[in-house]
């Protein structure tokens, strides 16, 4: 079962009637929801710290400073906690995919295979999750 499959049953079990009343049950709760969250997040440093050292090797590459700029940032969030894993994920890939286009930037395989981890994170695993994919509208990389 996917880490947003096992927070959403998580949540579905959170609001039950008998667990809204018994403290106990809901910290356990929020302690697995917590943890979750933080193996998301870690995983997505990760594959940032991985594409930033690839996308270094290509240092010649034309438009690859606005690419490593974009990665720094999205770690620099990830780890400062600004937004969630999920979130970041989805900015980062919109924007990264931004940046390849409208500088003909052209990934190597390997850089591809790291995008598509992103994507991967990015991906809501519920229909409510999907509601929050609107959430990335309009996010050209920032600081």
């Amino acid at each position: 079962m996917s880490s947003d499959k096992l927070k959403e049953e998580i949540l579905k079990i959170k609001g039950n009637s008998d667990i809204v009343n018994d403290p106990e049950a809901q910290k356990l709760l929020d302690a697995s929801i917590e943890r979750i969250d933080k193996n998301m997040k870690n995983e997505l440093a990760q594959v940032l710290n991985d594409f930033i050292s690839l996308a270094k090797t290509h240092y010649d590459r034309k438009g690859n400073e606005y690419l490593l700029e974009q990665l720094e940032i999205a770690l620099d969030k990830t780890n400062n906690n600004v937004q969630d894993a999920v979130n970041e994920a989805r900015t980062t890939y919109q924007n990264v995919n931004t940046i390849c286009l409208v500088n003909h930037l052209h990934l190597e395989k390997d850089e591809e295979a790291l995008l598509e981890k992103i994507k991967e994170i990015s991906m809501s695993k519920g229909w409510l999750g999907g509601l929050n994919s609107w959430n990335t509208t309009n996010s050209w990389p920032g600081k």
